[in-house]
């Protein structure tokens, strides 16, 4: 079969897929990569077909669109400027798309743009949709996030059917505000309204996140299939693992990792990060899309660029990071315990779910600076986060990913017997 491939946003929204990708390709099946073409020398590199679509923005523009995400205090807020910014291109993406489609067999789509799945539909083609995290995902366990927990008292059926209700509101919320928003789009191409944003995207969730945050959640929804971590990796750099080795000198030392996300004010945070940081001890920060400079008169903090994650990981006593998505794979896969500053979009639930598992801590991101040297000192002095990390990482890295979630896309395609007939 043929794959057209969809993904937007940071490197975390955007490698997972080229991981999916690849293990497609060694499939034996094609496969076409639509994405932005700040990805295409990443697409290219990972022997796929690239094909460009909007938004041609440069990482810059990009790093400042997640900079306003992150000054954007609720997340219904953060999904409406999405949809807001897609406003001058969502028509060329869409005939760019449709046209692309005409050749393939299957779409993958983002969660986060399950509206895209309209494509598919318009061809009586199946798509799936891609979740990097399962926190959207309707649970009678839980409430949507946002929503107070049910009293403890009330009786099982009844904090049931308010957990349901909570996910109800949210979705019919979302479908009007990016119906609303879109409403010119909708209006011009004679389309049905969005509906089921939250409730109903798309015949398949594909759900690349370990199974050890599954069981908690209580997703029974069959058509949500959670398959484990697709991890890709850049490619290692020979001269920066000498120059690490020479700074490590043979110790683990913290890593900090904040990968797309952006503050807008890089200089300051850096500041208040030496002002607190203890003078002499060992310190690596990748620099990310933020870019943080190295300061001249630190030579025990090391400012490190792009570079793979387990090649860096190798050097890290804990890693520092956002609790994305992406990254939380990577720590978890290297055994390292963590220390979550999360920002937006998921990074809260995992950086719970961290505190859960309990193979790390978690800190507020208006604080860090501040607040970092005491949880470092924590993790280092309480061995209980290095045993529980040490002892996750041999089940994630046993679950095969790249396998089942390829698994799971041609049993849909096999099966697939068209979208239903609506009434006239």
């Amino acid at each position: 079969m043929k794959v057209l491939l969809t993904a937007f946003g940071s490197t975390g929204d955007v490698y997972p897929i080229i991981a999916y990708g690849r293990a497609l390709v060694q499939r034996g099946h094609q496969v076409l990569f639509a994405t932005p073409p700040l990805y295409e020398a990443d697409v290219k590199k990972a022997g796929l077909e690239f094909f460009s679509v909007p938004p041609y923005w440069s990482q810059e523009e990009f790093a400042a669109f997640m900079a306003r995400q992150n000054r954007t205090p609720l997340p219904m807020l953060q999904l409406r400027n999405l949809y807001k910014a897609s406003l001058g291109f969502v028509g060329e993406m869409f005939d760019k798309l449709s046209a692309a489609l005409k050749d393939c067999d299957v779409m993958i789509v983002s969660y986060m743009f399950p509206t895209i799945g309209r494509v598919a539909q318009l061809q009586d083609k199946p798509v799936a949709i891609f979740y990097f995290c399962h926190n959207f995902i309707p649970s009678k366990n839980f409430p949507m996030e946002g929503f107070p927990k049910p009293p403890r008292a009330l009786p099982a059926k009844l904090k049931e059917a308010y957990n349901r209700r909570t996910w109800t509101i949210t979705n019919d919320l979302i479908d009007n505000t990016i119906n609303h928003l879109l409403s010119p789009f909708i209006e011009e191409r004679r389309l049905e309204p969005f509906h089921g944003w939250m409730t109903d995207p798309a015949p398949l969730g594909i759900v690349a996140v370990s199974e050890i945050f599954k069981e908690r959640r209580g997703i029974e929804d069959p058509r949500y299939k959670f398959t484990g971590y697709l991890r890709w990796q850049a490619g290692e750099d020979s001269q920066m693992e000498e120059e690490l080795k020479t700074f490590c000198n043979g110790e683990l030392v913290p890593v900090l990792n904040f990968g797309s996300i952006s503050f807008g004010r890089a200089e300051q945070l850096m500041k208040r990060f030496c002002k607190n940081w203890p003078q002499g001890k060992k310190f690596i920060l990748q620099n990310g899309w933020i870019k943080f400079q190295a300061p001249m008169d630190r030579p025990e903090i090391k400012v490190i660029g792009k570079m793979s994650h387990d090649q860096l990981l190798r050097f890290a006593s804990m890693v520092i990071h956002s609790c994305g998505a992406g990254i939380t794979a990577s720590v978890m896969y290297a055994g390292k315990p963590h220390i979550g500053i999360p920002h937006f979009g998921d990074q809260p639930f995992f950086a719970s779910e961290i505190e859960r598992l309990g193979i790390g801590v978690k800190i507020p991101k208006t604080r860090w600076p501040e607040r970092l040297p005491a949880a470092v000192q924590e993790i280092e002095e309480t061995p209980k986060y290095r045993l529980a990390a040490e002892g996750l990482m041999p089940k994630v890295r046993a679950e095969d990913g790249p396998r089942k979630s390829v698994e799971v896309l041609e049993e849909l395609v096999k099966n697939w017997k068209g979208w239903p007939k609506t009434e006239a």
